[in-house]
């Protein structure tokens, strides 16, 4: 069984008009990934996304050590 159509225009919105999330949730979500502050990980980080979506949003940090990043 199908579900309801949606047009084009209101996937538009939905994908446009996705509100980020607080920038504590990302700090904590890192935190609890990989055992370390995000200042541990990365030089830059910064608090506003580039980008949300409705299931992601996209930041662009700089890491500190790239060649230490997930010890």
């Amino acid at each position: 069984m199908r579900g309801p159509a949606i047009d084009a225009a209101t996937m538009h919105r939905l994908r446009n008009d996705a509100p980020s999330h607080d920038f504590e949730y990302t700090r904590q979500a890192i935190r609890e990934s990989f055992g370390k502050e995000i200042e541990e990980i990365f030089e830059a980080f910064a608090e506003k996304p580039i980008a949300s979506g409705t299931i992601a949003q996209v930041s662009d940090p700089l890491l500190t050590r790239p060649d230490d990043a997930s010890a």
